[in-house]
C-alpha cells in the first residue's frame, strides 16, 4: 500500500538495481520527470536519509504528488513489535515518474532500489531473478525451456503468461477485425461480380462471334477471369501500399489517441507484420477470383446461334 497526503493506493512495487542497465533500460524511454539515477542515491529529509521511488504518472496525478514529495510504503508482511504484529513500512522520496502509455501500469506500478525492497519485505535475499531475451516474442519458448531444465522448486514465467488476459483480449480483437475486413472485401467483390456481369451482357455479340470463329469455352471464360484478377491485383496492391504507408505514419507520429479508461493503452499501437499483409492480400485475391467465376460461367453459357439470330 502506498500512503501519501492522507490517501492510500494499492501498488505493485518492483525492486531494481539502478546500477544495472538491464534493470532500468526498459523504463528509461518513458521517464517524464526526475531521473532513474536518483534511485541509487539517499535523500535528506529532516534527520533521515531515505531511498527514492519512481512512480507512474497516472498514480502521481491521482495522489496529487510531485517529485520530491514523501510517501510511505506498507508491505503485506508483518514484523513483531512491543504492541504486537505490525505491517512493515518504510518512507521514500518520489524521485521521478514515467508514462508508459498503459494505464494499468501507470496507475499502480513503482520502482524502488532492490536493497530497500528486500528490507521492506523482510527477505534475507532476493525472491527471484529477472532475465531479458533478445527477441521478446520468444520469451514464452525460453521460459518453457528453462522450466524443463531447472525443475522444481524453481518456476519460470514469461511476460506473456503474467498478462495472459491482456493478450487473449488483443487476440480476440484481432480476429474480429480480420473478419470485419473480410466482410468489407466481400462487398467490394460483389462490385466486381456486377461489373463483369454487365460486361458479359454488353459483349454477348462479341462472345458469339468468337465462339463462331472457333474460340473454346475455356478461352472465353479466361478472358473474364483475367479481367477480374487485373482489377483485384491493382486494387489489392494499391490498398496494401496505402495501408503500409499509413501504418508507418501511425507508428512514427502516433496520430490516434485512445481513451485510457476503455483500452489498455492510450495510443494506437502499430506493428507491421509482413505475414499479416500477405494473408489479407491472399484472402482478397481469393475472394476476387471467386467473384470473377460467376460472370465467366455466364459468358461460357452464351449460345452463338441465339445471339446472332437477333443481332
Amino acid at each position: 500500500m502506498l500512503s501519501a497526503s492522507g490517501s492510500l493506493s494499492g501498488v505493485y512495487a518492483r525492486g531494481v538495481d539502478p546500477a544495472s542497465a538491464s534493470s532500468v533500460d526498459g523504463i528509461r524511454p518513458y521517464m517524464v520527470s526526475g531521473s532513474l539515477e536518483a534511485l541509487a542515491e539517499r535523500h535528506e529529509h529532516g534527520r533521515s536519509r531515505l531511498g527514492g521511488v519512481v512512480v507512474g504518472a497516472a498514480l502521481l496525478d491521482r495522489l496529487l504528488l510531485e517529485t520530491g514529495d514523501l510517501v510511505t510504503l506498507m508491505a503485506p508482511s508483518f514484523m513483531a513489535s512491543p504492541i504486537g504484529a505490525l505491517p512493515r513500512s518504510r518512507r521514500f522520496v518520489v524521485v521521478g515518474s514515467f508514462d508508459s502509455g498503459m494505464a494499468e501500469y501507470d496507475s499502480g506500478l513503482l520502482y524502488m532500489p532492490i536493497e530497500d525492497a528486500i528490507l521492506l519485505m523482510g527477505l534475507e535475499g532476493g525472491s527471484g531473478v529477472e532475465a531479458r531475451v533478445v527477441d521478446p516474442y520468444k520469451a514464452g519458448e525460453v521460459a518453457s525451456d528453462l522450466n524443463l531444465k531447472l525443475g522444481l522448486p524453481y518456476w519460470v514465467t514469461s511476460w506473456t503468461e503474467s498478462h495472459r488476459n491482456v493478450f487473449e483480449a488483443l487476440a480476440l480483437e484481432k480476429t474480429v477485425y480480420f473478419l470485419v475486413l473480410m466482410l468489407i472485401i466481400l462487398v467490394a467483390a460483389f462490385n466486381i461480380v456486377a461489373t463483369l456481369y454487365m460486361v458479359v451482357m454488353e459483349k454477348r455479340r462479341d462472345i458469339a462471334v468468337l465462339r463462331t470463329l472457333g474460340a473454346r469455352s475455356m478461352s472465353v471464360a479466361l478472358i473474364f477471369v483475367c479481367k477480374g484478377m487485373i482489377i483485384a491485383t491493382v486494387g489489392t496492391g494499391l490498398g496494401a501500399l496505402f495501408g503500409w504507408l499509413i501504418c508507418l505514419g501511425l507508428g512514427q507520429y502516433e496520430w490516434i489517441k485512445l481513451p485510457e479508461g476503455v483500452f489498455y493503452v492510450n495510443r494506437l499501437p502499430v506493428r507491421i507484420v509482413l505475414a499479416n499483409f500477405l494473408a489479407v492480400m491472399g484472402a482478397a485475391m481469393t475472394l476476387c477470383l471467386a467473384a470473377a467465376i460467376f460472370p465467366a460461367r455466364k459468358a461460357v453459357g452464351v449460345v452463338p446461334v441465339d445471339v446472332l439470330r437477333y443481332e
